[in-house]
């Protein structure tokens, strides 16, 4: 619980960041966090070999019609809310609220988001970031981190998709067990709520979850290439 409300001061420290976006200036990580990095990112090669095999096995048929439910149902329940924070940091009341509308259709006449009902009402589904938000508020990015199963990352990108995720997906089941948590529920609470996270995680950021199969030092560089590109082009808040 100590983590999390150190996870949660510093993102409110970033939420309430003024001035104008900054470009991405990443600080090179240094020798042992570069280690590490590699680690996580050999580490992640071999878990998305092993999925690939499972894919493989269900067959592509099988393996889109077991995902892609489970995949709407989980943007629906962590991305969508993401979302809401990320457009009001933003300055975009209105984009917030197409995300509002989209979780409560979802949830509800949508069986929890499994069904997309809200794009057949015309309203697409479109995933806001939050560190980007950050960045033009003038939040710094931090070094670049390699972190599990989510892959490339900035200290900020990583705060902002994990912490958010996170806090998200507790106030979610804290009404399934109750806000007085017996260490089993606490347990239960813990496990969900890091399995949940870490499995919507990849869909938080597209672009990076698209750079599978590039060596190391290819996937850095393309990632905070990309991060830069997109923080400038976008206007900064109102």
């Amino acid at each position: 619980m100590i983590r999390r409300a150190l996870h949660a001061a510093l993102l409110a420290v970033g939420l309430t960041a003024g001035g104008t976006a900054l470009a991405e200036e990443p600080t090179s990580p240094p020798g042992w966090l570069d280690r590490v990095n590699r680690w996580v990112y050999e580490a992640n090669a071999a878990g998305e070999a092993a999925i690939s095999a499972i894919g493989g096995q269900l067959g592509s048929s099988g393996a889109e019609a077991i995902l892609q439910p489970l995949g709407r149902a989980a943007f629906n329940f962590v991305n969508e809310p993401v979302s809401v924070v990320s457009e009001l940091v933003s300055g975009e009341p209105g984009r917030a609220w197409e995300h509002v509308q989209r979780f409560a259709i979802n949830t509800t006449l949508g069986l929890g988001g499994l069904v997309d009902r809200a794009r057949e009402w015309g309203l697409e589904p479109r995933a806001a970031d939050l560190g980007l938000a950050l960045c033009r508020r003038g939040v710094p990015p931090g070094p670049f981190i390699m972190v599990p199963v989510l892959g490339p990352r900035t200290v900020r990108d990583a705060v902002a998709d994990v912490v958010l995720g996170n806090l998200i997906v507790l106030a979610m089941l804290t009404p399934l067990v109750g806000t007085a948590l017996s260490l089993e529920s606490l347990a239960l609470v813990m496990v969900l709520d890091e399995a949940a996270v870490l499995a919507v995680g990849r869909s938080l950021d597209p672009d990076a979850a698209s750079l599978v199969g590039e060596d190391y030092e290819a996937l850095r560089d393309a990632y905070l290439a990309s991060r830069a590109a997109r923080c400038a082009a976008a206007p900064s808040p109102g």
